[in-house]
């Protein structure tokens, strides 16, 4: 198995544990995320291995978008970054699950997050 192939496994294995764990007890998913933000750190720091898990919920074009979790592919990297700052501080008012995943991922891996998406078209 190739190494990007490896990397997108890890991802989207490791998002769903978190989610899980999530459902199962805040604390279970603290643990989850914890192992999810490590792993991501240890396979790519572009950017491209974390961004990849927020696939499964947000649309990567508008065509697919369902009305419930917006369109991140081609929004502009600032406002990214706002938001997931914003839920990382816990100051973000439409909250859901984000609150608890931003506060697993470093400012550094946000800002690549974020310029991973905006370099997309939606």
């Amino acid at each position: 198995m190739n190494k990007h192939k490896k990397s997108v496994y890890v991802a989207v294995a490791l998002s769903a544990a978190y989610v899980t764990a999530a459902c199962a007890s805040p604390e279970a998913g603290k643990t989850a995320l914890k192992a999810q933000a490590s792993a991501h750190r240890s396979v790519d720091a572009s950017g491209e291995a974390i961004g990849r898990t927020c696939a499964g919920c947000h649309a990567l074009s508008k065509k697919n978008y369902k009305g419930f979790v917006p369109v991140i592919a081609g929004m502009e990297k600032d406002k990214i970054v706002e938001k997931m700052k914003a839920f990382k501080a816990g100051t973000a008012k439409d909250v859901t699950i984000m609150d608890r995943i931003a506060k697993g991922y470093s400012d550094a891996e946000i800002e690549a997050v974020a310029a991973y998406y905006a370099k997309m078209k939606h």
